[in-house]
């Protein structure tokens, strides 16, 4: 089987919560930036935690690279 990534906790809410009330990715993304318009670009939970994700490893890879002095 394929690993699958682990979404982090405050996410997981977002997503039990869509699939429980059969909510779309848009209607989640505006509930949780809470009072803006209809976003332009609709961005799911698990891309959200991917882009997430490779911010992290980024940030790792650079701190790394600092520590060994290049």
């Amino acid at each position: 089987m394929a690993n699958k990534a682990k979404v982090p906790e405050k996410y997981q809410v977002w997503i039990n919560a869509r699939k429980r009330y059969h909510l779309s990715h848009a209607h989640i993304q505006m509930a949780r930036e809470l009072g803006k318009t209809r976003p332009g670009n609709v961005k799911t939970i698990e891309q959200l935690a991917k882009i997430q994700e490779k911010n992290k490893a980024e940030r790792r890879k650079c701190k790394q690279l600092k520590k060994q002095g290049v």
